[in-house]
């Protein structure tokens, strides 16, 4: 029974990290600076929405936060970072558009952008600090004096929503976040600048990106171009030759050379003269030994017809993944397929082009990029944490003999999992032989704050608060992967238990800085709560696990 809650409590966080590749609705592009723009003035920002066609979306406000310099109004110090910088209301009719993608832009963008606009707003982005842009479900007005919006008591703008600026918001405005992604201008965090999303885009080479989006092929956000850049792609347009004759004995088989991954739907068309004017008449076209369409009789007899079709994107790049620009294709008929003087068949495909160049795509479809034919919904870093005291013995082994499982069935989902699996200050072996090290040896004693100042040593096997801190503020973290630390224990987050199986502010405090340092770092913590685990334990572990796509689990 442990195993099972061990497996399905870290298979169902780390599909989470990647969720956003399937969510009904996700922020998908955004640019909030046109480097280069006369005047310093951005005529092409914008931001953009993916979601299901017909999806209403007027519960949705859209939330910059960002900075204002800090000043004392009536003795209370407000602004640094968490300001309330930029929002945008959607109307209480809007919906997703038939292209599943909802545009926010400017008046001033050009005319072929306007056309694809759904909603046009002054945004006026601000580029000069780290932001967070988040996608948030019923705002709630009356924190600012009047429930009526947008008419209120006085505006949200420039409201501040974290008044320490530790990271953490102490203020929020709204019912559940649906999206988010913070934009860096570096790595390095301060009162002005933090980040409240897990999920990080940036900096670029020269700052604080002026665009973002994500790739087409696996939802991951990458850095675009500094200055507004239309993408121009080419289309892909193939034809076998034709076969002669074609009938229940004659089948066409050819192969297509020049077949690039593509970034549209492909268009199949099937070219018949056949007797096929019945319906048990039927043929199978196979793309690399793999049927895309069965086409049925009502071909006009022994006349030249054409059949269409299409096949999803992600379904034709993972046939022709492997095949070095070519693509087998095959059109098989059946027996009752009979002969027919001048019988024939070829087939067409055409395509859009993916170009993996970075390009501003408002309207269109996104721009692929470092592209896995073994794993197109990415690579997520994965650090589990455990607890080595005898007591963990059980939950070591289960953990040990699962992780091969978790592996292996997250990466047939097209996700690649990569694991390490440390103690904290020791590696036992024994029940503990998957450890491959510990955190202490690996990244140094020294605890950290979001800012990096060390604050206390890691100096108990029990201390998973501190070890997570340390982890997510040192640990190699390879850039564009999702970021999870999985920490495992059944005693209190700092050096265990305290007398009576208590526990302190100490423990508190170590899990309050854990959560700060993953927040400013961008990794997301997940907590195992071990068997026999006081209730005080699983609280702090579900306070170290705080959030929308933070989870904690029992393994009892």
């Amino acid at each position: 029974m442990r195993q099972t809650w061990m497996w399905l409590a870290t298979a169902a966080v780390i599909l989470a990290l990647t969720a956003g590749a399937s969510a009904q609705v996700r922020i998908n592009e955004a640019r909030i600076d046109d480097q280069g723009s006369a005047g310093n003035v951005d005529p092409d920002e914008y931001f953009e929405l993916q979601g299901e066609p017909g999806l209403p979306i007027g519960d949705l406000t859209y939330v910059v936060l960002g900075r204002r310099p800090i000043e004392t109004i009536s003795g209370i110090p407000w602004g640094g970072a968490g300001v309330i910088v930029n929002m945008t209301q959607f109307p209480a009719s809007a919906t997703i558009p038939a292209n599943g993608r909802y545009l926010v832009n400017r008046p001033t963008m050009p005319p072929q952008w306007q056309a694809v606009t759904s909603l046009f707003q002054d945004l006026g982005f601000e580029d000069d600090a780290t932001q967070t842009h988040l996608l948030v479900r019923n705002f709630d007005y009356s924190m600012f004096d009047d429930a009526t919006p947008p008419t209120v008591g006085f505006s949200p703008l420039g409201f501040d929503l974290d008044l320490d600026n530790d990271g953490i918001l102490d203020i929020v405005p709204w019912g559940e976040v649906v999206d988010g992604v913070s934009i860096l201008k570096s790595n390095t965090f301060d009162v002005e600048n933090r980040a409240y999303s897990p999920t990080h885009v940036g900096p670029a080479s020269y700052g604080i990106p002026a665009h973002v989006f994500r790739c087409g092929n696996n939802a991951n956000w990458r850095v675009g171009v500094q200055k507004f850049r239309a993408r121009v792609v080419a289309t892909i347009n193939k034809t076998t030759p034709t076969t002669s004759p074609f009938d229940s004995t004659h089948a066409l088989s050819a192969t297509l050379t020049g077949i690039t991954q593509a970034g549209s739907d492909v268009l199949v068309k099937v070219t018949l003269k056949a007797d096929m004017n019945g319906s048990s008449e039927t043929v199978k076209v196979l793309f690399a030994g793999t049927t895309v369409a069965t086409l049925t009789g009502g071909f006009s007899d022994c006349a030249s017809s054409v059949r269409e079709f299409t096949v999803p994107r992600d379904l034709f790049n993972s046939i022709r993944c492997g095949l070095n620009n070519t693509l087998p294709v095959q059109v098989a008929p059946n027996s009752n397929v009979g002969f027919c003087p001048g019988s024939t068949a070829k087939v067409n495909v055409s395509y859009t082009q993916t170009d993996g160049v970075t390009s501003d795509t408002p309207g269109k479809v996104n721009p692929d990029c470092l592209c896995s034919c073994s794993y197109p919904a990415g690579t997520v870093d994965v650090v589990f944490v455990m607890d080595t005291s005898g007591s963990m013995d059980d939950e070591a082994a289960a953990l040990c003999a699962t992780i091969p499982t978790i592996v292996s069935s997250l990466g047939s989902q097209g996700l690649l999992v990569l694991p390490t699996v440390w103690g904290i200050t020791d590696s036992p072996g024994g029940a503990f032989s998957c450890l491959t090290g510990n955190v202490a040896n690996a990244l140094g004693t020294g605890v950290p704050n979001a800012s990096g100042t060390i604050i206390g040593q890691l100096d108990a096997p029990e201390s998973w608060g501190d070890a997570a801190a340390i982890v997510a503020s040192r640990f190699p973290w390879t850039p564009g992967h999702a970021r999870l630390v999985v920490t495992i224990s059944d005693e209190a987050p700092y050096q265990g238990n305290g007398p009576g199986n208590t526990c302190d502010a100490a423990d508190t405090f170590s899990v309050a800085n854990a959560v700060s340092v993953a927040n400013s770092k961008g990794v997301v913590v997940s907590t195992l709560v071990g068997t026999g685990a006081v209730a005080c334990v699983e609280g702090l572990a579900a306070a170290m696990a705080e959030g929308p796509i933070r989870s904690t689990f029992s393994l009892r």
